[in-house]
């Protein structure tokens, strides 16, 4: 039988041996008074086990060393060891935590790493002037962040990969990656500087508010956009002009809700890499057009490819001509890349009548 080993052990003192390979230890407590006269013992394959409470940590290194991971190390006293506190460098955060009797179990002055890894709710810490959330790493179960209303530039969840729900409005973040946490089913992430926003690899979303932010990009191409039936918030991001979905159809609810210059599209690959500042020395008349678009590049000495795109992201066109002839063309909005010898890349949309 094996024993999935998951509150800590203390060992009786005539204890001779312990052989736990292969379990879900989070603390293990070795000390008895004769540890020197083990006769085996085997740790090993326990990846949330970071520190082992051994009699004699010198003589353990010397005859246990390969018996254990190498992520977890021998000590004396596991509460007190600085290799197995948390580093929070926020006070504000780390008066939460500590605050939190569910999370400080032992109700000392530190987070041990035990006590961080045993924790598996959320962790709910809005409005509280926090302004980093270092020691986040630490608490690889948990299921859910709360932090919004603080003042947090930088968020990094790339090892809370149990994340089901994050809201982590009303901060300055600027970058979100969640690509390590596929199990999110809720985001809220409005009223922050998010740039870009790729959630490509959360097949579980359910919702996604994401409005006022300085958006360029986001890929909502998951391969499950049928289950995404909560609100699709977002509005406030001028700069925002294409939004990758698995169809534009799906995209149509009533509750997905953008800004009028943005787009839906099964490929946005026409708006990738697009200069802000070069898009605004292009214009294009007339648009709507019937026949002919003509493109008008301020400032450009460069040699300029124009293509042009559907919003399913398929190219039609293309042409080194700035008179372009788009008599051919069916009935709809279209997306023009102008894309320079030098690879500068700028956008504009036109409709073709």
């Amino acid at each position: 039988m094996k024993y999935k080993f998951q509150k800590p052990i203390v060992l009786l003192e005539k204890l001779e041996g312990l052989y736990a390979a292969n379990n879900q230890l989070t603390s293990l407590d070795l000390r008895n008074g004769n540890n020197y006269n083990f006769s085996g013992v085997d740790f090993i394959d326990n990846p949330n086990l970071r520190c082992i409470q051994v009699d004699d940590k010198d003589f353990s290194n010397d005859v246990w060393s390969s018996l254990k991971d190498s992520t977890a190390f021998y000590s004396e006293n596991c509460s007190a060891d600085p290799e197995n506190i948390v580093y929070i460098p926020d006070g504000n955060f780390k008066s939460f935590l500590l605050n939190n009797n569910s999370i400080n179990t032992n109700g000392d002055n530190e987070i041990q790493y035990a006590e961080a890894i045993a924790y598996k709710a959320a962790i709910f810490c809005p409005s509280r002037s926090i302004e980093d959330l270092t020691g986040l790493e630490a608490f690889t179960e948990t299921k859910g962040l709360f932090c919004y209303d603080n003042n947090i530039s930088v968020l990094d969840v790339s090892k809370n990969t149990k994340l089901t729900e994050l809201w982590c409005s009303g901060n300055p973040i600027s970058e979100l990656d969640l690509s390590n946490n596929p199990l999110i089913f809720g985001l809220r992430c409005q009223n922050n500087k998010i740039t870009s926003l790729d959630l490509s690899n959360n097949p579980e979303l359910v919702y996604v508010i994401a409005r006022n932010n300085e958006l360029t990009t986001v890929d909502l191409k998951n391969g499950n956009n049928s289950k995404l039936t909560g609100d699709v918030a977002l509005e406030g991001n001028p700069n925002l002009l294409c939004i990758q979905v698995d169809d534009v159809t799906v995209s149509a609810r009533s509750n997905w809700v953008k800004d009028d210059t943005a787009v839906y599209s099964e490929n946005c690959g026409a708006t990738s890499g697009v200069d802000e500042e070069f898009s605004d020395e292009i214009s294009i008349y007339p648009n709507p057009v019937k026949n002919k678009v003509i493109v008008s590049l301020k400032n450009n000495t460069e040699k300029v490819q124009f293509k042009i795109y559907t919003l399913l992201g398929n190219e039609v066109l293309i042409t080194e001509n700035n008179s372009i002839d788009v008599s051919n063309l069916s009935k709809g909005i279209y997306i023009l890349k102008i894309v320079t010898e030098n690879n500068k890349v700028g956008v504009k949309r036109f409709v073709k009548k």
